[in-house]
């Protein structure tokens, strides 16, 4: 008589291997498309930053010339919102993706 029980499990094994490939290959691409999404709304981000600070020094009266000028109160929040910005954006990045 035969003996179909190790041709099953063969081809469930086969089914398992596949079903995990698929799933990785999935998640690959899930995980670069959302990459690209982080990235384009990182720099949007940092843009909208940079637009509050510019339109809250316009508020105050200050020339948009000299708000720009290098040690200027306007550069140095700049400066800060970045910093505080990246480091917020790649600790998010470091959870969402399981990286440290």
């Amino acid at each position: 008589m035969w003996n179909v029980l190790p041709f099953g499990d063969i081809a469930q094994r086969l089914v398992d291997v596949g079903t995990a490939q698929y799933a990785n290959d999935a998640k690959a691409l899930a995980d670069s498309q959302l990459q690209g999404n982080l990235s384009s709304h990182f720099s949007a981000g940092q843009n909208q930053l940079n637009k509050m600070i510019d339109e809250r020094v316009a508020q105050f009266g200050t020339d948009p010339a000299a708000a720009d000028r290098t040690g200027s109160v306007s550069q140095q929040l700049k400066t800060d919102a970045r910093t505080t910005y990246n480091v917020a954006i790649d600790g998010t990045y470091r959870t969402v993706f399981g990286r440290s």
